[in-house]
């Protein structure tokens, strides 16, 4: 039960922080292991998403390009964006 109530705090914080940050044009990192919820969030505000004109990125394409758009990328691999300045994104760890 507990592990519940943290994935459902963790989840909805996550949520929250998510939308706030659609209105900043800065890129979005949903970072977590897999089964956290990073692709349940992402379709849940799916359509809030696309009217903000972001796209979803996964990790598996990370270019330096991508910090120059509008995108939101899910991760759960900190060592594909070591060599990406942490000015050019915001990180949402979704980890319970």
């Amino acid at each position: 039960m507990e592990n519940n109530t943290t994935y459902n705090c963790i989840y909805n914080s996550s949520k929250k922080l998510l939308l706030k940050l659609l209105d900043t044009n800065i890129v979005i990192i949903l970072y977590g292991k897999i089964g956290c919820g990073k692709t349940v969030l992402l379709n849940e505000l799916q359509y809030t998403i696309d009217d903000k004109g972001y796209r979803i990125e996964s990790d598996d394409n990370i270019t330096e390009d991508l910090f120059t758009k509008k995108y939101i990328i899910t991760l759960y691999d900190f060592k594909k964006i070591r060599n990406i300045n942490t000015s050019k994104y915001y990180l949402i760890n979704m980890n319970h």
